[in-house]
Formats: C-alpha cells, sequence, structure tokens
C-alpha cells in the first residue's frame, strides 16, 4: 500500500512552558489520503529539520496550506526532485514549490550544485536582499471557510491543456475553493504555470515530464466528491514502486 509523507505543520513559541510547542497535521489531509486507498504518514522534523530515514519510508508527500514557508520544505521539494518521488504541494505548499524552482535556477546559473545546504545558502541571501517572492491579493478569500460552506470561496480558474493537472480533470476550467491572501511573484525556469485566475498564478507544476512535482494554490483537500488530484498522486507513485 502506498504510504504519503505529510509535513507537520509547526507552532514554536518563544515560551519558557516547553509544552507550548508543537507539530499538528490537519485532518482533512489525512482524510483525502485514506479515501484514495493510501496510508498517511506524519513527517516530525527534529529540531525543526527532516531526518532522510522518515523520508524513506514514504512513497510520495503532500506539503499542505500553513501560514510559514520553512526551510524544512525546501529541503523535502529537494530530497522529491532528486529521487523522483511524487510531491503534491498545496496552497502554502504550491508557494514553496515556486521558491524552491527559483533558487534552483539561480543555482544553476551561478554553476552550483543542487544540493539543500546551497538552497538554504541562496535563501537566506534572497531574503537579506529583500526578494518578493509572494505578493498579497485581497480579492481571492471572500469569507472565513467553515464546515459547512466551502463552496463560498469557489471561483474558475483557467487550466493549460499541455499540463499535467490537465491531464488529471481534462478540462478547460475549474471551479476550486480559494482561500488565499498571498499570491507567487517568482519561480523558476524549471516550472510551469498549469491554471491561473486573471493574473493570478493558481497552479505550477515541474516542466520535466518524468517528475510528478505539482502545486495548487487553491484547496482540493476541501472537496467532498472529488478526489481525483489525490488519486493521481496514488497512481505516480505505483507506478515508480513497479519500476524498481
Amino acid at each position: 500500500m502506498i504510504k504519503i509523507g505529510l509535513v507537520s505543520t509547526t507552532k514554536i513559541y518563544d515560551e519558557n512552558n516547553p509544552f507550548s510547542d508543537v507539530e499538528a497535521f490537519y485532518n482533512v489531509y489525512v482524510r483525502k489520503i485514506y479515501e484514495v486507498g493510501a496510508i498517511p504518514v506524519g513527517i516530525l522534523l527534529n529540531n525543526r529539520k527532516l531526518n532522510v530515514e522518515s523520508l524513506e519510508m514514504c512513497d510520495a508527500f503532500i506539503i499542505g496550506g500553513g501560514n510559514k514557508i520553512e526551510p524544512c520544505f525546501l529541503e523535502l521539494i529537494n530530497y522529491a526532485t532528486v529521487n523522483n518521488i511524487p510531491l503534491l504541494g498545496i496552497c502554502l505548499g504550491m508557494q514553496a514549490i515556486a521558491i524552491y524552482s527559483y533558487l534552483e535556477t539561480l543555482l544553476i546559473e551561478k554553476k552550483k550544485e543542487l544540493t539543500i545546504g546551497n538552497f538554504d545558502e541562496e535563501f537566506e541571501i534572497a531574503k537579506k536582499n529583500n526578494t518578493i517572492f509572494l505578493y498579497p491579493i485581497d480579492n481571492h478569500y471572500k469569507e472565513k471557510v467553515t464546515k459547512y460552506n466551502y463552496n463560498v470561496n469557489k471561483h474558475l480558474v483557467k487550466v493549460d491543456v499541455s499540463s499535467k493537472l490537465y491531464s488529471i480533470f481534462e478540462k478547460n476550467s475549474l471551479d476550486v475553493i480559494s482561500m488565499h491572501h498571498y499570491a507567487v511573484k517568482k519561480y523558476g525556469k524549471s516550472v510551469m504555470i498549469n491554471c491561473k485566475c486573471d493574473d493570478v498564478i493558481e497552479g505550477l507544476e515541474y516542466k520535466n515530464k518524468d517528475l510528478f512535482i505539482l502545486g495548487v494554490q487553491w484547496h482540493p483537500e476541501l472537496e467532498i466528491e472529488n478526489n481525483a488530484i489525490f488519486k493521481r498522486l496514488v497512481e505516480e507513485a505505483e507506478k515508480r514502486k513497479l519500476n524498481l
């Protein structure tokens, strides 16, 4: 059975209470993983770092939504691209893919190795240089979402027919649940935009046909009936296991 690694959401506080720091998992992702016949595996951090041994247990990964892009997200994307492991980025996860691909382009242009140490260094340089990876938007999040009003924030995105995303849904447009306050400004040469809403990038994916590194800014985990994107993640993982 396919095991999908789910990265924890960290909440680290500057407090004396040793129990104030937690790692959490959103049940909406766990439920979807079970619904498509896979097993969720929680990826817990070691002092905010990833352990390669925990990644080696997984056949695919999901980086979900959140409030802050942690360096470990870039480390996970690096692991997935180097080892050809399928990865789905949702909302903040897609933004992490954009940032990783942008740094990847910089490293290639500087003729540096694509090691996580070099990515971390380039990320820190970019932040010190006030590089703007994301920009705020105010028209993609109409109301606070509850368990009973998912559809309130739906809007149409136009899908690139040459993309992997199109091959999943086989539709030129999708009505998606959107909840984001920020949009992608910078991304690298190795990825393509797979869907947009007006001028806002709503999805990115790696151009390399051998890789399944796909991100969407919207929230497929909140769709009640359509599990297509999660089923595809499992299918991609199964194909790679068969080729071992």
